[in-house]
């Protein structure tokens, strides 16, 4: 019992070390390998779109699907050449009793700084994330000599649509725009809602006659809601 309570403890004060996620696994799983040796370890968590994991996938598996309150946390699965014995397999479960709640209290952080760079409306990063990120993309393109490139955009005429049509109408038109500039820039471009009616997109690894073309792309995708 002391030596199962003594394992307990440790697993518990290392995952407490950390409120990131794909660290609380990674600790748990170099924790949980001295007890129950395996090939390889799996974790998803495809609301939050995490997947880590390591080693190669072997015959022989343990998978579980890990709940709080019937709140899926993700799914879990180690595998190995030779099964597991009943003995480990109660031994990887009382671990895994440990691992769920500060893996929970990650996902809710991780969460919570994301809403906070988030806007509501549109679900684009907010004027938060863009400071954050316009400073990072430049000192990235200042130390390996990129261009770097930023679109400003917004609605003319924006508000004659509230006063018009009503703010639901209004938003309506924000979220068709910021949906029609996602779907036409680059998956390396950072979108942002800025103002009202205003938007930024960073613009990696361009240069002005690149950031030209793109701009016009958008444009006429805009014309064209």
């Amino acid at each position: 019992a002391g030596v199962h309570q003594g394992r307990t403890l440790t697993l518990l004060s290392q995952l407490q070390t950390s409120l990131d996620v794909e660290t609380v696994v990674r600790l748990f799983a170099q924790e949980c390998a001295k007890h129950v040796p395996y090939d390889s370890y799996t974790f998803s968590n495809k609301v939050d779109g995490v997947e880590v994991g390591s080693g190669t996938a072997a015959r022989h598996s343990c998978h579980y699907r890990l709940m709080v309150a019937d709140e899926s946390l993700g799914q879990l699965t180690l595998t190995r050449a030779r099964p597991f014995s009943d003995g480990e397999i109660v031994d990887l479960e009382d671990m895994l009793v440990v691992l769920v709640y500060p893996l929970r209290n990650a996902q809710l952080y991780q969460r919570a700084l994301q809403s906070a760079l988030k806007d509501p409306l549109t679900g684009l990063y907010n004027r938060a994330a863009l400071d954050a990120s316009l400073l990072r993309e430049f000192n990235l393109a200042r130390r390996n000599k990129t261009a770097l490139s930023l679109l400003v955009l917004d609605i003319d005429n924006f508000k004659t649509i509230n006063d018009t049509h009503g703010h639901s109408a209004g938003d309506a038109v924000i979220m068709a725009l910021a949906a029609s500039i996602a779907a036409h820039s680059r998956n390396t471009d950072i979108l942002a809602r800025i103002g009202g009616e205003e938007f930024a997109l960073l613009l990696n690894a361009t240069d002005a006659a690149g950031a030209q073309v793109i701009a016009t792309r958008i444009c006429a995708a805009a014309r064209a809601i």
